[in-house]
């Protein structure tokens, strides 16, 4: 049975995103600070039932530890043991963003008529909003523009170059910038610009190999993009007498419906290559014609990218054309928040104490609160290990990770007792 015993409680990072020991990074191997000299300001929780102390720190023996303070000390001087304060970075996410500018972006592709107001106005807004949003932070976007037709964009290394380079968000100025130099217009060679997006994120991913990289591909068209007579690249060219390379173009529905198939495919067999090196890949599918747009066909390439299935926004009014791209996007950065914490190794070849672990979580209102074990996830609240057996990371449960990841500025508190005794004598509080 797990038991909770009183023990220091240190602040750690902002909680975002996946959450790993120091010890993967930085200049202290150990993942722990150092012992001190046991003279560090106690708390002032009384025996049993403890207020929040000033200084934080560790108990006398007896009773349980009043609720961290705002500068927790250490537990002193123990000798072997790992009741020093645990520490824990951030692990960043790196968003390589892929974005459709081609022509049906503004323009009715059966009228012609301008829908600019409709679908690119609102998408571009809900985009900058995300990046500029604060509940971004913590994760890194870069944003390359894809669209046209020709022999040049045949080939991935069209789209290998971002138009914004990665960088940390929130950002409410690089990004907007980009957008307002953009005009839409040209066909939507996806199978291009794919491989463009898997080459951006493999370098990203090789650059920061400690951190979460994906592609986010966001497009209105599945691709249909044609490229002119002397394309040799296998990977556009793959209907040989259907579009003209081969032989004699049979430009009927069916040919089309192949060669879209054949071309999703392509997409979505880059997008497999990008998850077997780790990097996700997801869909943001953008319809102002569901019945002639078949964007479900997209669920092909997210599958392949290992997130499922695309994400469809249904071009309708302005109002909820924003909200259902910023609610992709949304889900898109949940998705890749963790509420999980490795456990670091102690240092000095110390003993965690797995029955005497505590979990506690400050608002950005710098209000405390202790989330409780619960190996069952009871009510869909608490935290328990990974394996109560040989524990290697602490998992928060649903309702509490939701309650977590809805308040980045919030932080996650955490302290890991020693198996033994104290540095005065105590056990670390009542059992």
């Amino acid at each position: 049975m797990i038991r909770h015993r009183s023990v220091t409680l240190a602040a750690v990072s902002a909680f975002i995103a996946t959450v790993i020991a120091a010890g993967c990074g930085g200049s202290d191997d150990s993942g722990f600070n150092n012992g001190g000299d046991g003279n560090e300001n106690p708390g002032n929780g009384a025996p049993g039932n403890g207020a929040p102390g000033s200084g934080g720190g560790v108990t006398n023996g007896a009773g349980d530890a009043g609720l961290p303070g705002t500068n927790p000390g250490n537990t002193g001087n123990v000798t072997n043991c790992a009741s020093q304060t645990a520490q824990a970075t951030l692990r960043p996410v790196n968003l390589v963003f892929m974005f459709d500018k081609s022509r049906s972006m503004i323009r009715d592709t059966t009228t012609g008529a301008d829908i600019t107001s409709k679908k690119w106005g609102p998408i571009v807004d809900a985009a900058e909003s995300f990046y500029a949003d604060s509940q971004s932070a913590r994760m890194r976007a870069s944003l390359t523009f894809f669209s046209g037709s020709g022999l040049a964009l045949c080939s991935a290394d069209a789209f290998s170059k971002s138009q914004v380079s990665l960088r940390d968000l929130p950002n409410s100025k690089d990004f907007k910038a980009a957008f307002d130099g953009v005009k839409p217009d040209g066909g939507t060679p996806s199978v291009a610009a794919m491989g463009g997006a898997a080459k951006q994120a493999q370098t990203v991913a090789a650059e920061h190999k400690e951190e979460v990289t994906a592609i986010v591909l966001a497009t209105d068209g599945t691709p249909e993009d044609k490229c002119p007579d002397g394309c040799t690249d296998p990977h556009d060219c793959c209907v040989a007498n259907c579009d003209g390379h081969g032989g004699t173009p049979v430009i009927d529905q069916q040919c089309k419906d192949r060669e879209t198939t054949c071309k999703v495919n392509l997409v979505a067999s880059q997008a497999k290559t990008a998850k077997d090196q780790g990097i996700r890949t997801y869909v943001i599918g953008i319809t102002s014609d569901p019945e002639h747009d078949k964007l479900e066909r997209l669920n092909t390439v997210a599958k392949s990218g290992g997130t499922t299935e695309a994400m469809l926004v249904k071009v309708n009014d302005t109002t909820s054309t924003k909200q259902a791209f910023i609610k992709a996007l949304n889900e898109i950065r949940t998705q890749n928040m963790s509420c999980d914490f490795a456990i670091p190794n102690p240092p000095g070849g110390g003993t965690i104490n797995y029955d005497a672990v505590r979990v506690n979580f400050t608002n950005s209102s710098n209000a405390a609160s202790t989330i409780s074990y619960s190996e069952a996830c009871a009510g869909g609240n608490g935290w328990h290990y990974d394996d109560k057996a040989a524990p290697k990371k602490i998992s928060l449960c649903p309702n509490s990770c939701k309650t977590v990841q809805g308040d980045p500025l919030g932080k996650i508190n955490i302290a890991f007792d020693c198996k033994g005794q104290l540095a005065d004598g105590g056990t670390g509080g009542v059992h």
